[in-house]
């Protein structure tokens, strides 16, 4: 294992946390590192380092809005040009924070989580996913994390999906969720986008309909459900109601119950989502049917493989323009590397 030295202590004294950290802060990817050190020289333009390194102007981009992030740099305008530079305080900043990290973690000596966010949110501003409302925009205060505004154990949401509730209020599980009264429940994956007006329909609500009426005597009770209970009880029920990680939700539609949305996939707003939706399809209408599938077989297996909504945190944040506007076979390339380091 190397022994470089990287705010005040040797990379085999490290643990997991001040590793991560020290990633952030010390960027691993060479060419980070040469330009961090090119503007601790001088300041240079973004066209500058373009040319300089044999790549395009936005791949250099990418790199910088890396550093930028972590605290390193610093990105303005001169003229019609981008320029960047950094001043050893900066890094020197960078470097207290680090080894103050460092030291919690070696006095809690174990891994902490509450030690991480701390590091996040002083360094790389990430939002944490238990925060409500966590967008650092004063005037977003109605998109809203779902994980921590649900109290329904019949509701289970993953870290960064999100609901826009137009700033109307109400708790989603109350206006957005109908009939859950179990034992079904809505399962939601990771970074999901719920646009306004969402409807999840549960089971609860659903009519019998294998005999000559679609009428609930048993809801009831009485002699009504003393004579259909077993009936009642004996009718297939759907399942619970799954929708996938990095899904986006438009507004006001509705999702019957028991669906099940893949991956990736995409809603149009008001549709009626009657049948379940495979990974990466967009679908819209009412009832909704399929309009395309947004990649080809091989990069929708690519994107199922890398499941880049699993990476750790800082991962996703290092490579968000990747993620948003890059190609499948880029995300295989970063997972592939991240499973061989």
């Amino acid at each position: 294992m190397s022994t470089r030295r990287t705010g005040g202590a040797t990379r085999s004294q490290m643990n997991a946390p001040t590793e991560r950290r020290t990633a952030a802060f010390w960027p691993a990817d060479a060419t980070r590192r040469d330009i961090l050190a090119r503007v601790l020289r001088e300041e240079q333009s973004v066209s500058e380092l373009a040319r300089r390194y044999d790549m395009s102007f936005a791949a250099v981009q990418k790199h910088v809005a890396v550093l930028e992030r972590a605290g390193l740099i610093v990105k303005r305008a001169r003229g019609r040009e981008r320029v960047v530079n950094a001043e050893l305080a900066m890094i020197q900043r960078a470097s207290q924070l680090l080894r103050a990290h460092e030291h919690f973690d070696q006095e809690r000596a174990t891994d902490s989580p509450d030690s991480d966010d701390v590091w996040r949110m002083s360094v790389l501003k990430i939002p944490q996913p238990d925060d409500v409302t966590p967008s650092t925009r004063g005037d977003l205060t109605n998109v809203r994390f779902l994980k921590s505004d649900v109290n329904s154990p019949l509701i289970e949401a993953g870290d960064y999906t999100y609901y826009d509730d137009e700033g109307a209020g109400g708790r989603f599980e109350e206006v957005n969720v109908k009939y859950l009264y179990g034992p079904q429940r809505l399962i939601i994956g990771r970074f999901t986008a719920l646009g306004p007006g969402v409807t999840f329909l549960m089971p609860g609500g659903n009519h019998p309909m294998v005999g000559p009426s679609t009428y609930p005597f048993t809801m009831f009770g009485g002699t009504w459900g003393d004579n259909t209970l077993e009936t009642f009880m004996a009718i297939e029920q759907p399942a619970d109601t799954v929708v996938g990680n990095d899904v986006w939700i438009g507004r006001e539609a509705t999702i019957m119950p028991g669906i099940s949305i893949g991956d990736g996939a995409i809603i149009g707003a008001h549709s009626v989502v009657t049948r379940n939706v495979e990974p990466y399809a967009i679908v819209a209408g009412h009832p909704a049917r399929r309009i395309r599938v947004r990649f080809a077989p091989e990069d929708v297996q690519r994107l199922m493989s890398s499941r880049w909504w699993d990476w750790p945190i800082e991962l996703i944040t290092e490579h968000a323009a990747t993620i948003m506007a890059g190609t499948p076979a880029e995300l295989t390339a970063i997972d592939d590397e991240r499973r061989n380091t």
